[in-house]
């Protein structure tokens, strides 16, 4: 699902509750719905009830290579609540496993393919019931399988009733001690003051969130690799300074070998083509991998056309707050036909048409109503 997308940046969002058909991906079962949360000042998706399940991708994997995994959740201490993780490992036959985080949990248990963890959520929960939880995948995938060959990527995500469900997306580094954070596009407000709570960081366990050591406890520091058995002394001799080393079908140079200037002349139209050549090489490849990504996100947000005012108007508000017909009909007649034909182009030449100012005002009001989607 995102393994054309660019993932060497600081994070990369998976899921908001936004556009007419949030779901589209996901594997709805039981009473899941959308509403307004007030709390939060945005939409969230509600699982209530025992046979709520919502689980991501409906086909295939997630192929997300980021180490930590971010949760927006509001939870109920008395209800139950499930978060289950598919990763892949690095082993010779990628093996899938999963991890298991729930409040009904009352002692971890290990397998080969399998972990389960208690979730103590009280301890990590904010005053509003929102929590931001951060897993390290990386520390947990050494911890509960030392020999499998660690993390590779991040497969699926399912989450089980009752909680509400805000945003997911990963992060390139440790929220809590980089110097960007978490950014604020997928941050929650700062009026709200939710810190992200990290779970299993580079498998140190804290106890944020986590409850019941046992004998295979992540306590536990990882089983070191074995050693391979070392070659006898001398069996591959160091060069000397006159007789360079046959190593592997590759000559060594020696301290004699030595680049002259003659050389570097004689062999700079050379060097200077292979730099150039892979130069393009590089440029290509980026291209296709932003193709890859521009045409997957365009499937991804395609919507179907509903009729807004049908919803209350409470459920119909932006990120922003505010009500996407009143902005859409405040508008100048040139945007209004842009964002009606869904063309970039014609949105482009609209917005040059009008000053600088202009321009920023109407889009930050289609931002906070959700017309517009800057991410």
């Amino acid at each position: 699902m995102f393994k054309h997308a660019f993932q060497s940046g600081p994070s990369v969002p998976i899921f908001a509750p936004t556009g007419t058909k949030p779901c589209k991906q996901w594997t709805v079962a039981g009473n899941v719905s959308r509403s307004y949360d007030k709390a939060s000042n945005g939409l969230a998706i509600e699982c209530t009830g025992h046979s709520a399940k919502m689980s991501l991708p409906k086909r295939g994997g997630l192929d997300l290579r980021q180490r930590f995994l971010c949760v927006q959740l509001k939870l109920d201490p008395e209800r139950q609540f499930t978060l289950g993780i598919g990763v892949e490992s690095k082993d010779n036959v990628s093996t899938r496993r999963r991890l298991s985080f729930s409040t009904s949990f009352k002692s971890r248990k290990f397998s080969p393919l399998t972990a389960q963890v208690p979730l103590d959520i009280s301890t990590v929960m904010a005053e509003t019931g929102w929590v931001s939880l951060c897993i390290d995948l990386v520390g947990i995938c050494e911890m509960a399988w030392s020999g499998a060959g660690g993390f590779k990527s991040l497969e699926s995500i399912a989450l089980g009733a009752e909680c509400k469900l805000r945003k997911i997306f990963t992060l390139r580094d440790d929220p809590s001690t980089s110097d960007d954070g978490i950014p604020a596009s997928l941050d929650f407000p700062l009026s709200m003051d939710v810190v992200p709570k990290l779970l299993f960081l580079s498998g140190e366990d804290e106890d944020e969130g986590l409850e019941g050591a046992g004998a295979n406890s992540f306590n536990q520091p990882p089983t070191p690799p074995k050693k391979s058995p070392s070659r006898k002394a001398g069996y591959l001799k160091p060069p000397t300074p006159n007789k360079p080393a046959v190593a592997f079908g590759y000559r060594v140079k020696g301290s004699e070998d030595k680049v002259t200037p003659q050389k570097k002349a004689v062999n700079a139209p050379a060097v200077k083509e292979v730099k150039v050549y892979r130069q393009q090489q590089k440029q290509q490849q980026q291209q296709r991998s932003r193709v890859g990504f521009v045409k997957e996100v365009a499937e991804e947000q395609e919507v179907e056309e509903v009729d807004l005012s049908s919803l209350p108007k409470e459920e119909r508000l932006g990120p922003g707050g505010l009500d996407p017909i009143e902005v859409f009909e405040s508008l100048p007649k040139a945007l209004q036909e842009a964002f009606e034909s869904r063309e970039m182009d014609q949105l482009r030449e609209a917005l040059v048409g009008m000053t600088p100012e202009d321009a920023k005002y109407h889009m930050k009001r289609c931002e906070d109503s959700g017309l517009w989607n800057a991410a």
